[in-house]
C-alpha cells in the first residue's frame, strides 16, 4: 500500500510566529506533524510514501533525511503549488482528526497549531502506552513543592522551580527553566528560555524574550529580561570602555546632525528585538548615530554583522543563518567597507558571514585602520 501525502503551503500565512520551517514540520508533542503521518504510515502497513511539497521542499527533505525510525520508502517531489486529488492526504492535521477550513491569517495558523497540540494531548495515551499523561524528559528536575497537573511534554533539562503551577496542555523546550512560583497552562515554552517567578503563562507561546498571547493577539518581540528571556549562548557583549566611547560618540554626533540638513527615517526590527532608526541621508555616522546608545546600552557592538529582520534571516542558507543568528550586531561592519551597507543588500551575507567567521581579533584591526573611513562614508557615493 501507498501514501501520497500533500503538505499544505501556508507560508503566506505566517506573518505571526515567522517560523524558518513550513507548518507541515512544526512540533506537536514529541516530534513534528508530519512525522506523525509516518508513524501513522508504519502502523497502517503502508511501504512507501510520496510527499509533495511547495513550501521550502528543502527543509522537508533534509527533516526527512536526518530521521531513521521509519522502516517505509519514501519520496519527494517539489511542486509548484499545493496539489488537490483523491487520493491525497492533507498533512494539515494530525492523523485521526476531521478534515477542517484551512486558516485565513496568522493568529488563525497559531490557532490551528494549538488545536493539533490539544488533540494530541488528548490521544497520546490511546497511542504510546507509557506516556501516562505525564512525560518528563532525562535530567527534568522539579521542586517537591511544584504542581504539575497533566497532560503535559516536559523535553530534556527542563527545571520547574518552587511552587509553580504547569498545566495542562504545557509543552517545554530543552533546557527550559521556571523560576518559582509560576503559573503556565495551554503555552508552549521554546528550548532554553528561562520565565521568572510570579508570573503567569497562558495561552501563549515564549521563545527566548518574544512573547506570542494567543488569547490576546499580542505579538510582543522582547520582553524585559526581568520577565523572560534566552538562555542561549549570547553573542559577545560590548566591553565597559566600548560602551562609554559609543555614548560619547552617540552624545557628539546628534549634537552635530542639528545643524545639518533634514532627512526621512526607517526603522529596522531586527530578528533579536533590536528596533533601530535610521536616517536615509547622510554619511554612516549621521544614519546611524541613535544605533550608538544600544552599544551604550550593552546590545549592541561598535563593530559587528548589520543587524536583519527576521524575514531576511530565514531567507538565507540554513547554515548561513545559524552562523549570522549567532554573530554579534553591530553599528559598522565589514560589509560597509565594500558597499554594503544594509540586510536588503545581494552581497551584504557573504561579507557579514567572512566577517562572523573570521578570528574577532583579526576584524578589530580592520575596524582600527577604517574607522574613519566608515564614519565619512556616504551609501549612494559608495554604491557608485
Amino acid at each position: 500500500m501507498d501514501w501520497t501525502l500533500a503538505l499544505p503551503d501556508w507560508a503566506q500565512l505566517d506573518t505571526v510566529r515567522k517560523s524558518p520551517l513550513p507548518f507541515a514540520l512544526w512540533q506537536v508533542g514529541d516530534q513534528p506533524i508530519l512525522h506523525h503521518w509516518l508513524d501513522d504510515a508504519v502502523n497502517q502497513g503502508v511501504s512507501s510514501v510520496h510527499i509533495l511539497c511547495s513550501d521550502r521542499p528543502s527543509e522537508v527533505r533534509r527533516s526527512m533525511e536526518q530521521a531513521h525510525l521509519w522502516r517505509l520508502e519514501w519520496s519527494l517531489e517539489a511542486v509548484p503549488k499545493e496539489p488537490e486529488g483523491p487520493q491525497i492526504m492533507r498533512v494539515d492535521r494530525l492523523p485521526g482528526m476531521s478534515p477542517e477550513a484551512p486558516p485565513t491569517d496568522g493568529w488563525g495558523l497559531l490557532d490551528r497549531w494549538f488545536a493539533l497540540r490539544r488533540h494530541w494531548f488528548e490521544h497520546a495515551p490511546d497511542r504510546l502506552p507509557h506516556f501516562e499523561r505525564l512525560a518528563l524528559g532525562r535530567f527534568t528536575q522539579i521542586h517537591p513543592t511544584a504542581k504539575i497537573r497533566p497532560p503535559v511534554w516536559f523535553e530534556d533539562y527542563v527545571q520547574v522551580g518552587p511552587n509553580c503551577e504547569v498545566g495542562p496542555y504545557v509543552s517545554l523546550g530543552s533546557g527550559a527553566v521556571l523560576e518559582g512560583p509560576s503559573v503556565v497552562r495551554n503555552a508552549v515554552l521554546e528550548g532554553n528560555t528561562i520565565l521568572a517567578g510570579h508570573t503567569e503563562l497562558i495561552d501563549a507561546v515564549l521563545d527566548g524574550g518574544r512573547l506570542i498571547h494567543l488569547r490576546h493577539r499580542a505579538d510582543i518581540p522582547k520582553l524585559d529580561i526581568l520577565i523572560a528571556d534566552s538562555l542561549k549562548k549570547r553573542a559577545a557583549e560590548p566591553s565597559t570602555a566600548e560602551r562609554i566611547v559609543a555614548g560619547a560618540m552617540y552624545a557628539a554626533f546628534e549634537t552635530a546632525a542639528r545643524f545639518g540638513p533634514k532627512s526621512t527615517r526607517r526603522v529596522i526590527d531586527s530578528f533579536d528585538g533590536l528596533e533601530l532608526e535610521e536616517e536615509t541621508e547622510g554619511p554612516l555616522w549621521r544614519r546611524r548615530r541613535t544605533w550608538l546608545k544600544e552599544v551604550a546600552r550593552g546590545r549592541m557592538r561598535l563593530w559587528g554583522v548589520l543587524p536583519r529582520s527576521q524575514a531576511q534571516l530565514d531567507a538565507l542558507d540554513p547554515e548561513w543563518r545559524q552562523v549570522l543568528s549567532d554573530a554579534p550586531r553591530g553599528v559598522f561592519a565589514f560589509s560597509d567597507l565594500h558597499g554594503s551597507h544594509g540586510a536588503d543588500s545581494e552581497l551584504e551575507a557573504v561579507h557579514a558571514v567572512f566577517q562572523a567567521s573570521s578570528a574577532r581579533d583579526a576584524m578589530r584591526e580592520v575596524f582600527k585602520e577604517n574607522f574613519r573611513r566608515l564614519l565619512e562614508t556616504t551609501p549612494e557615493e559608495e554604491d557608485d
